[in-house]
């Protein structure tokens, strides 16, 4: 049978287990026991170069997704957890804000807003969906007299603007091996 009902449970589970945030990339089929074609390495590389996100068994290890690719021209989309998690963002920040529409257009709110939004995206920042060592390198929000100028106010619009610095999957493993016999290297992989 076709994989997409097994690849959408896949990601149902990363999701639930480890974050929208998570690729779901190297993840177990589970129930899955066999494939039509097993594919070799040069196979792997071809289909990934297409974002074709190519199903691998490893022996001992399962049936695997081996790509976590859309098929996005955009290279800011071209990771599935990347696309999902600004899925995420978009629907809870637009439900978690939605208090603020006919509130007072002024410093007060925006200051509300800019904190609860910055709750939330550092505790997400927190369990690993931004790259960045501090909250301050992983996200920002800005929502103050700077893009709610007097112009945007008067015609009763409220912005505000964030950015996020999402994770993304290592798709390859670089091994560089060096043998070493006293002061003497030699490289080989």
């Amino acid at each position: 049978m076709p994989p997409s009902g097994h690849i959408a449970g896949v990601y149902a589970r990363a999701e639930r287990e480890q974050g929208v945030h998570k690729a779901p990339g190297n993840e177990v089929i589970r129930g899955a026991t066999a494939v039509t074609i097993e594919l070799r390495e040069d196979d792997l590389g071809q289909l990934n170069a297409e974002s074709i996100n190519a199903l691998r068994v490893l022996p001992g290890r399962g049936i695997r997704i081996w790509s976590a690719r859309t098929l996005a021209d955009d290279p800011n989309w071209r990771y599935v957890n990347v696309r999902r998690l600004f899925i995420m963002l978009r629907r809870a920040i637009e439900s978690g804000t939605r208090w603020a529409v006919f509130e007072s257009n002024e410093p007060r709110t925006w200051e509300t807003l800019s904190r609860e939004v910055s709750v939330f995206l550092e505790g997400l920042w927190a369990r690993g969906a931004f790259s960045g060592e501090t909250p301050s390198q992983a996200f920002f929000v800005v929502c103050d007299a700077s893009n709610n100028t007097p112009e945007r106010v008067d015609v009763g619009q409220l912005m505000m603007e964030i950015g996020v610095a999402p994770t993304l999957p290592a798709e390859y493993l670089i091994l560089h091996v060096v043998q070493k016999n006293g002061a003497e290297e030699r490289a080989s992989a």
